[in-house]
């Protein structure tokens, strides 16, 4: 994840580096521990984070929906980020933060 903040010249979009964070430890907690405490709360972070980054009706068509697609949304919101930084620093292009036009 440093990584990518280095790619990142604007960092202005803090809550996505939440999410990103959140979704990195759920995988950690999933892939280092068998306890079912610990990966229900590293999502249920994950989920406080990501829901506070999207707008209210992003996450109004969210809201209900099983965990496992949740995650997988907020996956792909941030894999989305870290491709278009890449694309970016490839073109030669100064990065920005997520949000930003």
């Amino acid at each position: 994840m440093a990584k990518c903040k280095l790619l990142a010249k604007d960092e202005s979009d803090a809550a996505l580096w939440d999410v990103l964070d959140a979704a990195n430890q759920l995988r950690n907690t999933i892939a280092h521990s068998l306890s079912v405490e610990k990966i229900a709360e590293k999502m249920k972070q994950l989920k406080e984070r990501y829901f506070a980054f999207l707008t209210e009706e992003q996450a109004a068509g969210l809201f209900g929906q099983p965990d496992d697609y949740v995650a997988q949304a907020a996956v792909v919101t941030c894999a989305g980020f870290i491709a278009t930084l890449e694309d970016r620093v490839r073109a030669g292009k100064p990065a920005v933060a997520a949000g930003a036009s």
